[in-house]
């Protein structure tokens, strides 16, 4: 799949278009198929390396799009198919994210 990557902390020029594996729904996660993302502010935090992490990662935060694989552990009405919106995503500059099923 395609993402965007952060593989060095600085400015927005740090971003990089890349092929990556496809994530899969962990415990508790929704694997989501990305049809828009948000720029949220903290993004840009991550990316700076103000909020330190692990590099390198896929970016994003915010997402809506369409539930295609249920993890382990959800318990709720969820159901592949679903459209949903999380503000708590994980890799969500890229074609699918995981999310969790809150």
């Amino acid at each position: 799949m395609h993402a965007i990557e952060v593989s060095e902390t600085g400015d927005p020029e740090v971003l990089r278009y890349v092929e990556t594996a496809q994530p899969e729904a962990g415990d508790g996660q929704l694997l989501v198929k990305a049809e828009a993302i948000g720029v949220n502010f903290i993004d840009t935090y991550f990316r700076s390396g103000q909020y330190p992490r692990p590099l390198p990662f896929i970016i994003g935060s915010e997402v809506c799009g369409t539930v295609v694989a249920i993890g382990e552990g959800v318990e709720s009405a969820i159901t592949v198919g679903d459209r949903v919106v999380s503000a708590s995503a994980n890799g969500g500059y890229a074609e699918f994210c995981t999310a969790p099923a809150f």
